[in-house]
């Protein structure tokens, strides 16, 4: 369209009226079959590369650079997310169930942990969970996560107990590991 620059400006000063136009986006540019100058491409691709904003040039008619769309879609998502292990008791059920519903979890496998802090505590059975969360669900998982920040995971050479001259049962810490996803 030959009044393309206002349409853009239009769509910014609605984001902005939504109070949206912090959130990342992308500039998807239609219709470029039927742009007679070339040079206008490459001009808006320096634009938007100098304002650090993705764009993507597209005929939809003609299916023309729709694949790098969805890789700009899907690489914005993906920019939200971040992936992250947890030590979980296996008696907190309820905190495991809630991992499970905020977060992908990625792997999952059951084995002993140690408190970091108190030598004295027996290991406990824990859940090691591999998985990945989106920005907005981080407060939460942090806040219920972080009670559980003390536990550190047992090798299998480890040995169970106070000491391991005391009798202790040696290598009954070994994971039983169940790769889940």
């Amino acid at each position: 369209h030959r009044a393309f620059e206002d349409h853009v400006r239009v769509v910014q000063e609605t984001l902005a009226e939504l109070d949206a136009s912090d959130k990342p986006t992308v500039m998807v540019y239609n219709k470029v079959d039927a742009l007679e100058d070339a040079g206008l491409l490459e001009a808006l691709q320096h634009e938007a590369t100098a304002a650090g904003r993705p764009a993507v040039f597209i005929s939809a008619q003609r299916g023309i650079g729709l694949d790098d769309l969805r890789a700009a879609a899907l690489a914005l998502v993906e920019a939200d997310y971040s992936e992250d292990t947890a030590l979980l008791p296996v008696a907190e059920a309820k905190a495991r169930a809630y991992l499970h519903s905020v977060a992908e979890v990625r792997a999952e496998e059951v084995g002993m942990a140690t408190d970091a802090f108190d030598d004295t505590a027996p290991p406990v059975p824990v859940f090691r969970i591999r998985y990945r969360a989106s920005a907005k669900n981080a407060p939460d998982l942090e806040r219920m996560l972080g009670r559980f920040g003390a536990l550190r995971w047992m090798d299998a050479a480890e040995p169970v107990g106070p000491s391991a001259g005391d009798g202790a049962v040696q290598g009954a810490a070994e994971p039983a590991s169940q790769a889940i996803g």
